[in-house]
């Protein structure tokens, strides 16, 4: 028996030979070109052995590759897998890689639509081949002027072949952008139809939710034959057939031809699902009625109703549906128990545990030009000690650039395994605005990640010896960051000390006693906790304070202030170690713990750095749904206990079932004060100078290099003079805005506040003593308990709030609240004059009567 006539696994060829169905021309060409190549031929099925390869058949390679290239740019692209199959069989029969070599030398060059659409067919089936390169030529092609290689590229993207080539974060920002192109009203129908399934192919529930909706919107199209592409299209999505798309396919069935008998081939499958789906639904029913308690079996039958006949149903799958159902079996019992599904599991834990890998910076997309923006680096972490800066824009990463990206996809490429480098090209204000879209090695920073750790302490030294300590969050490791900050602070001259937990919701109960301990002694209780069963557990502190009882303590507390930070204040008022000042907190008394779901498994992973956490970067070793991605298991945040203060007081807010305040618990302040509060139009006008004027940016910009160490100065205090402001005169002249002299001088000085950050590697406390009543409240407060005076400091006496000055500045505030209106009805009115033809639209119109209103008003009341 010769070697071409045994069975295939009995063959001692060195290498795999190929069995391919291909046209006889092909096979023609291919003995052609390699006559030393036996062939065995039964209509069009064909064995290619693999010979030695001369140069004079490589060039006839060549040339044949070369033609077939030159054909398919004037050919129908539907003979596309014919002419890719034969330039396949002929890298078979020579085994040499050759054609492979060639193709990729043709698609590096520039190709006609036609010629790539076969190259890529033909060099995707290769060895060694690029997918995500030829996935991008495909996406190129669907963009291109070419309706009918445009049809034929997006349907090639829906192949399995080039879906298992990206990660799931690939695979869905892909996606994405065949969505947008999917939208695009100056692409053909049929491309749109063809790139919206390829999206659905490719994405997660969104994609494919907003593919299936581009498909339907096609089934209204006018052209019958548009609406029999779309419909085929929604039908391999697995769409439900009925309605619209059942008639259209029924219509589309009763015509000759392959789009009829594909139409009619659905609709015995969808025959078959529902007869399959009944006999389910009646075993279900059949094993409800024999298993399930009665409530459970109602639940099951609302499930299924749901899913059969709600309007909406086939948006959210069975998964979606029972969370949706858990949580509000939890939200019953009270408002903080949760399910946390497993990306709301791995949210919730980074907040948490607020580490992670990666270049240490708080970025987001900035509004005013859509650019990724460094909004302030972590004056600790590696982009700092880089050179990175506040107002920096991260345009490329490597070289994906990230304009036009989500937040989410940037960050994620920003992190990774600490050691790991990233690229990063920065663009900043002053350079060539043509280097957003093209920059160069000049902008280059390589930056090596590293474990990030996000302060959750900011401190300043305020004039007087007060030691001002915002704390955002109750994370792991606060205690021991607030006791190295506050012995710091008293080793450098601290006599008073406000601790700001007004923006602070939170966190680890642990935690809270930890912070505690830094101003109570060893030994003290700072919380009980009572359970549904068992006795009350008391925790205390367990080392010496930091903070001496003689030196006095202000906490801020606010509306936002819960939680474990309620603890704080309260443990300290209770022991009359602090005074609060603001306003009463939220009031959280209780304490959830997380629980897993006992049926619910979680991926497992080597855990590299034994921080007990899994990082994307560390190994997965076990995959439950074999998605690459490592995956938390759910849980359920459950009130398993509430706590009381020392004294023995709840702080918990009790509401019932309708959401009624039963009781509105939190903190009380010792001394309450109110928020500082700008008038509607002193706000709307401040936004329009800084968002819109950006005087305070350019005047930055324009000031910086020759004042540096005079803004040093202002930004800790400039004694509310505008004249301390180099030409500030000159800009406060040049502008038309109602705003006062004290107005646009405070804007200028929180802009460069934000910027003095960076040259001094620390960020100020959010809370402003020149500026925040409440913090000049509890700075008094401080004082008269050390037994000092505070108007001796200077610049707390030029900031501090003069009751006598009061009547003028509400004489000065009614005068420029008639001037802002007056300036903004004539910007208004001039809009109106400017669109005589078009007419105004109804916001502008609301806008008109109310600034008329407004002006009417004040010249009755003056």
């Amino acid at each position: 028996m010769s070697d071409l006539q045994r069975p295939l696994d009995a063959r001692t060829t060195s290498r795999p030979v190929a069995r391919l169905f291909v046209p006889g021309a092909v096979l023609a060409a291919c003995a052609l070109l390699v006559p030393g190549a036996s062939l065995a031929l039964a209509g069009h099925s064909a064995v290619l052995a693999h010979p030695v390869v001369s140069q004079d058949r490589l060039d006839e390679l060549t040339s044949f590759v070369d033609r077939q290239l030159a054909e398919a740019v004037s050919d129908d692209p539907g003979l596309l897998w014919e002419r890719a199959v034969g330039l396949r069989a002929a890298a078979d029969a020579l085994g040499s890689g050759q054609v492979d070599a060639i193709l990729d030398g043709r698609l590096a060059a520039a190709l006609e639509p036609g010629a790539q659409l076969l190259a890529v067919a033909a060099r995707a089936q290769g060895e060694g081949a690029d997918l995500k390169l030829l996935a991008e030529k495909l996406v190129a092609l669907v963009d291109g002027s070419n309706e009918r290689v445009a049809v034929v590229a997006a349907e090639m993207l829906a192949k399995r072949l080039f879906a298992a080539a990206y990660a799931r974060p690939e695979r869905l920002e892909l996606a994405g952008r065949l969505l947008v192109l999917a939208k695009n009203p100056e692409l053909g129908a049929h491309v749109r139809v063809a790139t919206a399934q390829s999206a659905h192919f490719l994405g997660s529930t969104t994609e494919k939710r907003s593919a299936r909706e581009i498909l339907q919107d096609f089934l209204d199209s006018t052209r019958p034959e548009v609406r029999g592409y779309a419909a085929l299209a929604l039908a391999a999505t697995g769409e439900s057939i009925a309605g619209r798309l059942q008639l259209e396919l029924d219509a589309l069935s009763r015509l000759p031809g392959d789009s009829a008998r594909l139409a009619e081939a659905y609709m015995r499958i969808e025959d078959m699902r529902r007869v399959s789906e009944r006999r389910v639904s009646d075993m279900q029913r059949r094993m409800n009625e024999n298993l399930l308690p009665d409530e459970l079996s109602r639940f099951q039958d609302v499930l299924d109703m749901i899913e059969r006949r709600h309007l909406d149903g086939k948006r959210f799958d069975r998964g979606q549906l029972v969370d949706a159902a858990m949580n509000g079996m939890l939200h019953l019992l009270d408002e903080h128990s949760t399910y946390l599904s497993p990306d709301s599991f791995a949210k919730f834990i980074g907040e948490l545990e607020a580490e992670y890998g990666g270049i240490g910076a708080y970025v987001q997309i900035d509004p005013s030009d859509n650019l990724f923006t460094i909004t302030r680096p972590i004056y600790s972490g590696p982009a700092y000690r880089a050179g990175l800066q506040s107002d920096d824009k991260i345009v490329r990463i490597g070289d994906w650039p990230t304009l036009g990206h989500p937040s989410e996809e940037v960050i994620k490429r920003l992190k990774g395994e600490p050691g790991t480098d990233v690229e990063l090209y920065i663009w900043r204000r002053g350079m060539d605005v043509g280097k957003i879209d093209r920059p160069d090695e000049t902008m280059i920073h390589v930056i090596e990640r590293q474990a990030i750790h996000v302060p959750a302490v900011q401190a300043d030294m305020l004039p007087g010896g007060v030691a001002l300590i915002e704390l955002t969050t109750f994370s792991r490791g606060v205690g021991a960051e607030l006791a190295a900050t506050a012995e710091r602070m008293l080793e450098g001259g601290a006599t008073s000390f406000v601790i700001d937990l007004r923006r602070n919701s939170g966190g680890l109960l642990s935690e809270a006693v930890e912070v505690a301990n830094v101003f109570l002694p060893r030994g003290t209780p700072v919380v009980h906790t009572e359970y549904r069963e068992g006795p009350r557990q008391t925790l205390s502190t367990r080392r010496d304070a930091v903070v001496p009882a003689d030196v006095p303590v202000a906490v801020l507390i606010s509306r936002f202030t819960a939680s474990a930070s309620e603890i704080v204040a309260g443990a300290l008022q209770d022991h009359e170690r602090a005074v609060l000042v603001g306003k009463r907190s939220f009031g959280k008394g209780s304490v959830q713990n997380l629980l897993p779901l006992e049926n619910s498994p979680e991926d497992r992973w080597i855990d590299a750095n034994n921080n007990g956490l899994y990082d994307a970067w560390e190994k997965i070793e076990v995959d439950h749904d074999g998605d690459g991605e490592f995956d938390f298991a759910p849980r359920v945040k459950l009130t398993i206990a509430r706590y009381l203060l020392p004294s023995g007081r709840s702080i918990h807010r009790e509401v019932d079932t309708d959401g009624t305040i039963l009781s509105d618990g939190g903190v009380r302040p010792d001394i309450e004060v109110d928020e500082d509060r700008i008038e509607g139009w002193r706000w709307s006008e401040m936004r329009r100078v800084r968002d819109e004027l950006r005087l305070p940016r350019e005047y930055a910009d324009t000031h910086w290099e020759a004042n540096r160490e005079l803004f040093a100065e202002l930004a800790r205090t400039d004694f509310h003079d505008p004249d301390l402001w180099p030409d500030f005169d000159e800009l406060y002249l040049s502008n038309k805005t109602a705003l006062s002299r004290e107005d646009l001088r405070s804007l200028l000085r929180a802009e460069v506040r934000r910027r003095v950050q960076d040259e001094r590697g620390a960020a100020f406390p959010l809370g402003d003593f020149q500026e925040d009543s409440q913090v000049q409240s509890a700075i008094e407060q401080v004082y008269e308990r050390a037994g000092k005076d505070w108007s001796q400091v200077r610049e707390f006496a030029a900031s501090f709030a003069d009751p006598a000055a009061a009547g003028a500045d509400d004489e000065q505030d009614g005068l420029l609240a008639r001037v802002a209106a007056d300036r903004a009805l004539e910007r208004l009115l001039d809009r109106l004059r400017a669109s005589r033809e078009q007419g105004l639209g109804p916001e502008e119109i609301s806008e008109l009567i109310a600034l008329i209103e407004a002006r009417a008003d004040s010249s009755t009341e003056h």
